[in-house]
């Protein structure tokens, strides 16, 4: 598993406009191996700006960065610039691999060590993380 975030500081009254670039975006997430899930989430907000995250899960740190050189990539954030008004300084990266898991997940270590097999192959069937996990729970 390998979790994906940009935040973005977004000016005060380009809430909506920053959104709709997003719901109107042709990420083609789905059609990437490896692919598990994606969110854009809205934060607090000062006097500023609002905060937002994006966060993709993935199987692994390796699909992950396949994306990242593959056209699937090149093609979403070809007009990524052009947005440049909407943002209070450039978005901030930052990636995470498990350390512990808790709840449906219970910890198990069996299932970080599937994250590049059996992971990549549920999520390459566009199935949603959470059917993905009840799956898993009801397996082990």
């Amino acid at each position: 598993m390998y979790l994906a975030m940009n935040r973005f500081k977004i000016f005060k009254g380009n809430e909506e406009a920053f959104e709709e670039v997003w719901r109107n975006r042709d990420s083609r997430l789905k059609e990437v191996p490896g692919f598990v899930d994606f969110h854009l989430m809205r934060g607090p907000s000062t006097k500023e700006h609002t905060l937002y995250a994006s966060h993709t899960i993935w199987a692994d740190e390796a699909a992950f960065t396949a994306w990242t050189k593959s056209e699937h990539f090149r093609a979403s954030h070809r007009n990524a610039g052009s947005n440049d008004n909407l943002y209070d300084g450039s978005p901030t990266f930052e990636g995470f691999t498990p350390v512990l898991i808790t709840g449906r997940w219970r910890g198990d270590a069996r299932l970080l060590g599937m994250r590049s097999g059996y992971a990549l192959w549920w999520a390459s069937r566009s199935a949603s993380w959470k059917s993905f996990l009840d799956h898993i729970c009801r397996v082990l």
